[in-house]
């Protein structure tokens, strides 16, 4: 949002065409063959928003990811990094999510 929505200095049609460039997928193809005009801009984004920005779904995507951590088969620096990393990664989804994470250090 504060990339390409909130920027007041970009025009609507140029925040358009930037958007319907970046969306891939499922959701480029609902928005196929959309003309590029200003009024389309406010009416594209709520689209997305309200197709794609589901927080239950979110929030299920981001426990998901949490309890389906990989195995670590050999301890090596990789495989606990690529652990560390994807831990770090769901503990950042459900902060954004804004779900209570305690954090404790010894």
């Amino acid at each position: 949002m504060s990339l390409l929505r909130d920027k007041e200095t970009i025009p609507h049609v140029t925040k358009l065409q930037h958007l319907l460039n970046t969306v891939q997928g499922p959701a480029a193809l609902g928005l196929k063959g959309l003309a590029i005009t200003k009024a389309n801009f406010d009416v594209t984004w709520e689209k997305l928003v309200r197709r794609y920005d589901n927080q239950r779904i979110s929030l299920y995507m981001a426990l998901e990811n949490l309890t389906q951590l990989p195995l670590v088969k050999s301890r090596t620096a990789d495989e606990l990094n690529n652990l560390i990393n994807r831990t770090e990664e769901a503990v950042r989804s459900l902060q954004e999510l804004r779900c209570p994470i305690y954090e404790h250090y010894n």
